[in-house]
């Protein structure tokens, strides 16, 4: 049975935005690991990458996630380029900004005191699905 379609966290009704960015998405990748490439282009893959998280256009997020990309991206933070590391850093600024709650919130650092309602529209996440949220993230 094919992995892609059994997310419990995004229903998987793949659209035309979905298939559009999967090409342009491989072919970033695809520069990222050519060996000839020179940091200007590594630096324009890693911006485009992150301007598909900055859309917000969750068919378009499914595809970097459906490629992996942040399990690809994650070398690059340990490039020898400043630039490089910082469009890394901003990808993964741009993919933590996507999973903030805004009625999320912690009083202390003990998670026996973390709010049992996680957000605004009541829904409780259970370990497991919390668990299931970050791995699709990473």
């Amino acid at each position: 049975m094919n992995l892609l379609s059994q997310s419990f966290l995004i229903p998987m009704n793949y659209t035309a935005a979905y298939y559009n960015e999967l090409i342009p998405l491989t072919e970033s990748l695809s520069r990222l690991y050519n060996p000839n490439l020179e940091n200007a282009g590594k630096k324009c893959s890693l911006a485009m990458i992150r301007s598909v998280f900055q859309t917000g256009n969750s068919d378009k997020i499914k595809a970097c996630l459906d490629l992996r990309l942040p399990k690809h991206v994650i070398h690059f933070v340990q490039d020898s380029m400043s630039e490089i590391r910082r469009e890394c850093l901003l990808i993964f600024l741009e993919i933590s900004k996507g999973l903030q709650d805004e009625d999320f919130s912690v009083s202390t650092k003990h998670a026996v005191n973390i709010p049992q309602e996680y957000s605004k529209y009541g829904y409780n996440k259970t370990a497991s699905e919390q668990h299931k949220a970050i791995s699709m993230a990473s």
